[in-house]
């Protein structure tokens, strides 16, 4: 009996490590990839022409939302959100729900679009500035593969660069980035681990808007 009673523990035990580090490694490689897209960003881009912002918070609609990074620039304001997901993707532009097949399990999230549809509505508020001053984009940042071709500003780390590069129309005046970008340092409110939960749940319990996702419920992408 007590060699099946330490048969059990032992059992037990390598579960529990095998699910600690599992959650540990995701964390750590949801951090490391998003701090990849982040070093990406500010090694490339001028800091003459381009401002950036990274884990901006601001209230919304639903409490508060978060955006990955922001770029503010005479070229329009680039917001980022960084999806820290592997495997088989799907989703297009209409669907509100994308998925991942990985290890013969699929799931369901949140469309990235929608979420930075969301954002992009709230700077809108704050800056005061027209829907066509922004643009959208959705980073795979972890070993992610497309089942489809996707819309031109969903991708993968290597073309984040080049999307915001092509984009040399100004639409904002040069003067005016530096102003905008403290409105949005002055509004961001504190990200911590509580505020990011409660933005997910916020998230998976709210009614957006209509215009925004319309008013059915959603799941979070996260």
């Amino acid at each position: 009996m007590d060699g099946l009673l330490l048969l059990i523990i032992v059992f037990l035990g390598v579960g529990v490590l095998a699910a600690l580090k599992s959650g540990i490694f995701t964390a750590i490689s949801g951090k490391v990839g998003a701090w990849r897209v982040h070093h990406v960003l500010h090694s490339s881009l001028s800091p003459a022409f381009y401002i950036l912002l990274r884990d901006v918070t601001l209230p919304a609609p639903t409490g508060r939302t978060h955006i990955d990074d922001l770029v503010v620039s005479p070229y329009g304001i680039f917001v980022i959100t960084v999806c820290r997901q592997s495997g088989l993707i799907s989703g297009d532009e209409q669907q509100s729900e994308w998925t991942r097949t990985r290890r013969r399990s699929t799931q369901t999230f949140l469309s990235p679009l929608l979420q930075n549809r969301l954002n992009i509505r709230v700077l809108q508020t704050l800056l005061g500035l027209d829907e066509s001053c922004f643009h959208s984009i959705v980073i795979f940042s972890g070993r992610a593969r497309f089942s489809q071709k996707m819309p031109a500003n969903v991708t993968q780390a290597g073309g984040l660069v080049p999307y915001i590069q092509v984009r040399n129309q100004k639409v904002i005046e040069h003067d005016d980035i530096r102003a905008l970008a403290q409105k949005v340092e002055f509004s961001r409110l504190a990200s911590t681990g509580a505020a990011n939960a409660a933005h997910v749940a916020s998230l998976k319990a709210a009614r957006f808007p209509a215009g925004i996702f319309g008013n059915r419920r959603l799941k979070s992408a996260d």
